[in-house]
């Protein structure tokens, strides 16, 4: 049975796992421009947030160990570039939405991120090959900063 008009209307308009957008942002190009960097900065923020945490727990057991810091240290290398990388491409998204489709940001966002990535892993490998599996590991961290960005918002909005 298919939802009433007004039913369907209700549920195109209830996102409750989407884009909120700030009712108080302006409705241009410029004011949701204005809100994404200011949730890319909250994001960032969690990010970092965890990279620390997350590090200081992995220094903690490294220590225990008594072998030095590899997992750490590569950690904390792959959530930083992690977090630059995300900057890389949120930046090349929003010159998107800016309608500077084809500028050098753009082309800069795209081919940069895959530069720094690759390039860090490869140097990594060949000078730093304890570091692997923390850099690895460290990649990604934007994901755990997401989760603990969006507990934050859901508390806020409750």
């Amino acid at each position: 049975m298919s939802p009433r008009p007004e039913e369907e209307a209700q549920l195109e308009t209830d996102d409750d796992w989407g884009w909120h957008e700030d009712p108080t942002a302006e409705k241009t190009v410029d004011g949701k421009l204005n809100q994404m960097g200011r949730e890319l900065r909250q994001l960032t923020a969690a990010s970092l947030v965890a990279t620390l945490i997350v590090a200081a727990a992995v220094g903690v057991v490294e220590h225990l160990q008594g072998n030095g810091f590899p997992n750490t240290c590569g950690f904390v290398v792959g959530g930083v570039l992690a977090i630059v990388n995300l900057w890389i491409l949120a930046g090349g998204y929003f010159a998107l939405i800016d309608r500077r489709a084809l500028t050098l940001r753009v082309l800069l966002a795209a081919l940069g991120s895959l530069v720094v990535l690759l390039g860090a892993g490869l140097y990594l490998l060949a000078a730093h090959r304890s570091w692997t599996v923390g850099f690895a590991t460290g990649l990604t961290i934007p994901a755990l900063g997401g989760i603990l960005h969006a507990f934050r918002r859901a508390r806020e909005e409750s």
